[in-house]
């Protein structure tokens, strides 16, 4: 099976990325410590929307307990990236952002999603995990 899009998963620094043992499946990472990405979600729903070239946007392919709300993407003509927070779900704290791309894209979007991640850094006090499939 190939690998489809890179992501990177952003989290508060003070939690811990655990990656889980293969008895529980492929590619399950677990974010614990408890603490919280920003002050709210809606604070850091506008950290994300205050980024040149990051939109809001709604996937076609949401889940009943999806909100469009938790999404957003860079889109400059040459790539798209996706922002998701909390795996979809609308809740008062944001757990983690996943920064995810298609690995079709240009080289240069590998680089742009780095700048945005390290953005993100360093406005919301974050640590990032890059996690690829």
């Amino acid at each position: 099976m190939g690998q489809e899009s890179y992501n990177f998963l952003i989290f508060d620094k003070r939690n811990q990325a655990i990656v889980a043992p293969e008895e529980y499946g492929d590619n399950i990472l677990e974010i614990v410590g408890g603490f919280a990405v920003g002050n709210s979600f809606l604070q850091t729903a506008e950290v994300i929307s205050s980024i040149t070239g990051v939109s809001p946007y709604s996937p076609a392919d949401l889940f009943s307990y999806q909100s469009p709300q938790c999404y957003y993407t860079l889109d400059d003509d040459n790539c798209i990236i996706e922002i998701e927070m909390n795996c979809g779900e609308l809740a008062e704290q944001v757990e983690e952002i996943s920064i995810r791309f298609a690995v079709s894209n240009p080289i240069e979007t590998y680089e742009k999603t780095i700048g945005l991640c390290k953005l993100l850094c360093e406005k919301l006090n974050v640590d990032v995990y890059k996690v690829s499939w």
